[in-house]
């Protein structure tokens, strides 16, 4: 059985803000895959198409079994916000601190 919440990074290792993705869910003792996108032509082509052409990384998704599905969280910042409970919609959250 999978410990929920588990999420997911879509990153490339040479990503500062993709290692503090990975760091803030270590800190926070969440369980999370991390998946360089930048391994093959195909994991680049399923990555654009499941966040709908993002242009940066991290990308970060997660599944809770709750909800039944998956949730597509955002960057680095929407992440910070999601943890804090401060998250809305991806993109739009209150002010951390």
């Amino acid at each position: 059985m999978k410990p929920y919440p588990v999420f997911t990074v879509y990153g490339i290792d040479s990503c500062h803000y993709c290692a503090l993705a990975r760091e803030i869910l270590e800190n926070h003792g969440k369980h999370y895959t991390y998946v360089n996108v930048t391994t093959s032509p195909e994991m680049q082509k399923a990555f654009f198409e499941k966040t709908d052409h993002a242009k940066q990384v991290p990308q970060v998704f997660v599944e809770e079994p709750i909800r039944g599905y998956e949730v597509w969280i955002g960057g680095y910042e929407d992440l910070r916000a999601w943890l804090a409970g401060k998250y809305n919609i991806r993109g739009q959250h209150g002010e951390i601190v």
